[in-house]
């Protein structure tokens, strides 16, 4: 058998096949090393492909990934192109940048996907259990849209950690949703419907509905007694963190609504 190890990012100046004695290994204990498929050009693996954690394959649109034997992705795999064969293929993460491939990668059931684009649903979309779809997780400005008459569904889960999560259509949450960043807005409709809400951002606004089922959390983080627009405060758990002696009062108060309940963290000297 023949072992390659892949310790420096790469890209492939042509096409390159394993064939069944072959191993490549990305990463080889050396952490942060990207294969790139560049556009036009092909990947064949009849043989072993290992991208270890903290490492990525990159397939360029264009370009295809052809597995007909072994591979597994402990990594990322970045895929803008195509992916095919018959051979076995196990991977957690995936990078997407179209609605096409997001949809893609949850029928493939990966653990976690990662939004780079601004994407717009132009169908009814359900997140699996077992599967977390990321909004803005490396800082990026990717955005999701739920247009008005679509639905996405949350079984799994759906995190927004920047950019912008834009309800016009309707969001069913059976899962975990968290906003810890970015900008929130809910012109729709919001169903909370068993399952668990959490958000941490001042941009947050719902001018449509919100419904809280039987069983539900609505957990909401924020800074100097700030409360949401447009909600019920009876609906919502508020962890209130005072950095502002100023603005104590104001929290302790409820904001410009009373709170239903309430944990008040003070983080400054305040009388």
């Amino acid at each position: 058998s023949i072992q390659i190890h892949l310790v420096n990012g790469f890209s492939l100046s042509s096409s390159l096949v394993l064939t069944p004695e072959m191993s490549l290994f990305v990463g080889g204990g050396v952490p942060s090393v990207t294969l790139i498929v560049p556009t036009g050009r092909t990947l064949t693996n009849n043989g072993y492909l290992e991208v270890r954690e903290g490492n990525t394959l990159q397939v360029d649109a264009g370009a295809t990934f052809a597995n007909n034997g072994r591979a597994a992705i402990y990594g990322t795999m970045v895929n803008k192109g195509t992916v095919s064969g018959s051979g076995e293929l196990t991977y957690g993460n995936e990078t997407v940048d179209t609605l096409a491939l997001l949809k893609a990668a949850i029928a493939a059931k990966r653990s976690n996907i990662y939004l780079s684009a601004s994407i717009s649903l132009t169908e009814d979309l359900t997140i699996p259990k077992g599967t977390t779809v990321y909004i803005a997780d490396d800082g990026s400005t990717s955005s999701l849209t739920i247009p008005s008459g679509k639905t996405l569904t949350v079984a799994g889960g759906l995190v927004q950690e920047g950019g912008t999560l834009s309800v016009e259509g309707t969001l069913l949450n059976n899962g975990d949703v968290t906003v810890s960043g970015g900008t929130f807005s809910a012109a729709g409709s919001v169903t909370n419907n068993a399952g668990i809400l959490v958000m941490g951002t001042a941009s947050a606004a719902f001018t449509g509905s919100y419904t809280a089922g039987a069983g539900s959390f609505f957990h909401y983080n924020n800074v100097d007694g700030a409360s949401l627009s447009g909600i019920d405060n009876d609906l919502v758990y508020y962890w209130v963190e005072i950095k502002d002696a100023s603005k104590l009062s104001t929290a302790l108060n409820g904001g410009s609504a009373a709170y239903h309940s309430a944990q008040i963290d003070l983080v400054v000297n305040a009388s």
